[in-house]
Formats: structure tokens, sequence, C-alpha cells
């Protein structure tokens, strides 16, 4: 197996992999790594059947895997998972190509570097509870109404206004990748974008779903105070759930670590699955005090 820059990927057999790989993401569709990484390079055999999308940002020359907002972890793609074999130094591997790391994997790669995360999936068996089943109630007797829509970019303001609150640490450009990602989705057909409307017919939230090879990914969502009152949310969620059982997929949730978040989705049917994160930093000293005063900033600005 081979690193491979960006520039060198055949993106036909590189999608080809994603989408045949039972399991896999759309983090490693090469339309969501270009919106949201800086830059991506891959692990990958001659024959594009397995390998691993590296995303990595370049600070004072030096290379740093990482794992991109709005993206959860990054993952092992393979055509035959029934011989599938990573290969046995791939830690190693990522270890003396990227001199600095901070990223989450969706396997175990090195049990003594490993932190173990959650995220919630619902594959239908679990029922909601009755805080849930309560706001549902609550929002059928509203003014409120969802419906698909096409004013993406109403529904992309709601959702980076609810972001600025919630995620201040995310930059300008981080929101550009955002509004990228969303219309490279649209492009490619793998997007619904639900709306909540008022008894004016004016938009007041919506949402993102997105279509992967096993499950239904919801992305981002907001609503107005008002409508989230009203159990507006709840009923977003309930609508990706009722979207996901159509085609007789999971509802991933998109995972939260945020206590209040992930007990919201806990209580509307999901259940945790984990994640691994993985850290280490063998860039030359400068580098090194570069990166930990970029972190302090960081906790300051929280």
């Amino acid at each position: 197996m081979n690193i491979v820059d960006r520039k060198d990927i055949d993106d036909k057999k590189w999608n080809n992999l994603v989408v045949n790989t039972k399991g896999a993401s759309i983090f490693s569709h090469t339309s969501y790594l270009d919106s949201v990484a800086e830059h991506w390079c891959a692990l990958v055999d001659d024959n594009y059947t397995s390998g691993m999308a590296l995303p990595y940002s370049i600070r004072l020359g030096v290379k740093g895997l990482y794992t991109p907002n709005f993206s959860r972890y990054l993952e092992w793609l393979c055509l035959d998972k029934e011989n599938d074999k990573k290969p046995s130094d791939l830690f190693e591997q990522l270890r003396f190509y990227f001199k600095i790391a901070a990223f989450n994997s969706s396997f175990l790669i090195n049990e003594n570097y490993k932190t173990v995360f959650v995220y919630q999936i619902n594959d239908g068996l679990k029922e909601y509870n009755k805080l849930s089943n309560r706001m549902l109630k609550k929002y059928n007797k509203s003014d409120y109404s969802i419906k698909n829509s096409t004013q993406i970019n109403k529904i992309t303001r709601f959702i980076n206004d609810n972001l600025s609150l919630k995620a201040p640490n995310l930059s300008p450009i981080d929101y550009r990748r955002f509004d990228t990602l969303v219309l490279s989705l649209q492009q490619h057909h793998l997007l619904t974008a639900k709306a909540v409307y008022d008894k004016n017919d004016q938009i007041q939230g919506g949402c993102f779903f997105v279509e992967q090879n096993d499950s239904i990914l919801y992305l981002k969502g907001a609503a107005c105070q008002d409508a989230q009152n009203e159990g507006a949310m709840y009923a977003l969620i309930n609508e990706g759930i009722l979207l996901a059982k159509s085609k007789n997929k999971t509802f991933d949730y998109g995972g939260s670590r945020i206590p209040g978040v992930r007990q919201f989705f806990m209580n509307i049917g999901g259940y945790d699955k984990k994640y691994y994160f993985y850290q280490w930093n063998k860039s030359p000293l400068p580098v090194k005090t570069a990166h930990y005063l970029n972190r302090l900033l960081l906790k300051k600005k929280k």
C-alpha cells in the first residue's frame, strides 16, 4: 500500500471503494473531503480494494493528521470485509508520515494510544422515551409544519447562526467549508433538506440529512426558539428516523460529546457506539511550541 496525494487519486476508483464498503460513511467520499479538509491524501492499494483517507493540515511545514470539522472519524475501507487485512504496521506508518496527529478513528488502531468516545445511532429497536413522545405530540398540535425544501441557503443561515452560539471556535473558513459541503452533497443527490414552516409559511428552521451506504446521517439542524419550545427539533429528528426506516437503513445522529445533546439523541431512540481518538506530537520544538500556544488560545476562547 502507498500514500497517494490528492491530485493523483483516481476519483472514480476511490469513490467506488467508499460506496461499496459495507458500513462506510460519507466522510470518506471525495466530495466530502474536498469540501471540509484542508488537505488530504490516501493510504490505498494499487487496485483500490482497500485504504484509508488521511486529512491533514500543514503548520510550519509539518503535516498533521486530523479529523476535519463536520466529520466524525477516519475509517478503514475494504471491498471484501471477510478478507479484510489492515497493514500490520498501520500505526507505525501513520506515525512516520505525520509528525503531529489528533484524529478520531472508527476502528481500534493501537490499544495504548486510544481514548474512547461514543456517538449515537438508531436501528429502530429502541423506543422513544416519554419526554420525546410528549414533545412530538406538542409539535403535532402546534401551528408549525415540516416539509421537504429547496431553500438551502435559508436553512444554512439558520444552522450557521446556531453554530456561532454553540460552537464559538469555528472560524469563518469553517462556515465557508460547511456551505461548500452542503452544495456539493446536493449536487451529488445525497442531501435531503427539511424546513420548519410557521402558519404564515415562513421558514423558522430546518436540517440536512445525508444518504450513506447503510444509514441516513443527520448532518446539522436548527430552529428558532419558539419552534424549539413547540418540539420542532424532536420532529425534525423524527423525520430523519422515518426517512431511514423507509429506506431500510439505520439513522445516524451525527454524535455529540456534549452531555445535553447526547441525552437528547438517547431520548429519541439513540444508543451509543464506540469510536477512538489518537494523538501524538513528534514535531521539532518550535512547531511543538506553536502548537501548544495555539491550543492555549483555543481554550481561552471557549
